[in-house]
């Protein structure tokens, strides 16, 4: 019935929703929990990973955006917390979907992002990062840094499903702020939004 939207800023807040707010923000965060029927909880993405979690037995939902900063700040998992404190959430019951973000092959991050992966995974394996440059740099998946922290969360492993789609290799299909700003229209908006919506 009414979509409900975060003021995302790359945080770990997470914000929950008691009735749709009147202009649609809930305020600033860049997670959303709810059970209240009728929403649609949205996180909105143009690169960074957007994660939807749905607990059939409460019948609560969350969106999470999860960019490499709120990835390093483990927001899944602050959310996932979020949602046991307010409604009794059992992560062993989650269901969890990783959307659409940038791959590996298309962000390269610099030595002080990887370090701050490192700190949280320990040495860095080909799954989550490609081999490193000449510059100690390399391409890092934060959709499957996310993957692992749901897991670490509690979260069953055959419970998680992940789209395999890159929002920069598929221009067709997404927008990507990345590819914007490599051709030349740095600033640009647009994006994706993934939503889960509460069921009457």
């Amino acid at each position: 019935d009414r979509l409900v939207f975060a003021g995302q800023v790359h945080g770990n807040t997470v914000l929950k929703v008691n009735a749709a707010p009147e202009d649609g923000s809930a305020g600033e965060g860049d997670a959303l929990i709810s059970d209240v029927p009728g929403l649609g909880l949205c996180a909105q993405t143009a690169d960074c990973v957007p994660v939807l979690l749905a607990d059939p037995e409460t019948g609560a939902g969350a969106a999470i955006h999860s960019g490499w900063r709120g990835t390093v700040q483990n927001i899944t998992a602050t959310t996932i917390l979020a949602m046991s404190t307010a409604y009794g959430t059992r992560p062993r019951h989650l269901l969890a979907a990783i959307g659409p973000a940038i791959t590996k092959e298309n962000y390269r991050v610099g030595r002080e992002v990887l370090d701050q992966f490192e700190a949280l995974f320990g040495a860095l394996d080909s799954k989550l990062i490609t081999a490193r440059d000449d510059e100690d740099g390399a391409g890092l998946d934060v959709g499957e840094a996310v993957r692992r922290q749901l897991t670490g969360a509690g979260v069953l492993p055959g419970h998680i499903e992940r789209v395999e789609a890159c929002t920069v290799a598929e221009e067709d299909r997404f927008f990507s702020s990345r590819r914007a700003a490599a051709n030349g229209h740095a600033g640009a908006f647009g994006g994706q939004v993934g939503v889960i919506g509460l069921r009457r």
